[in-house]
């Protein structure tokens, strides 16, 4: 069991700044590894619309609708990881253009602007 002091010193250095750069760099290349991982799982790292191959602007895609309802309900990186793993038939790949066409397409918008027509 933790003395005393040491419960202290590592609530303070969980609080120092090196302590969360380092939590934030750490958390960021996990999320961008399982996201790699689980773009890979849908097959190539392109668009299927438009072939486009970067991935930084390639999306997930909820072909049937329900997305925003599902980041909702599994939050986590490596809860939606599984739920495509499970399912890969519901998902496909798209840049982000495309996704933006798919969107206002199906009227897929989760706000409306109170400036709409």
């Amino acid at each position: 069991m933790a003395t005393e002091d040491t419960k202290r010193f590592m609530a303070k250095y969980r609080s120092s700044h090196e302590f969360r750069k380092g939590h934030r760099e750490r958390n960021k290349k996990y999320k961008q590894r399982i996201r790699l991982e689980t773009l890979s799982l849908l097959g190539e790292l392109k668009c299927c619309k438009c072939d486009f191959d970067n991935y930084l602007a390639l999306h997930i895609d909820h072909i049937y609708g329900g997305g925003h309802q599902e980041r909702k309900r599994y939050p986590s990186v490596l809860q939606q990881k599984k739920l495509i793993e499970a399912n890969p038939q519901n998902y496909q790949i798209l840049c982000a253009n495309c996704n933006a066409i798919k969107r206002v397409i199906n009227k897929e918008v989760i706000k409306q602007s109170k400036y709409d027509d």
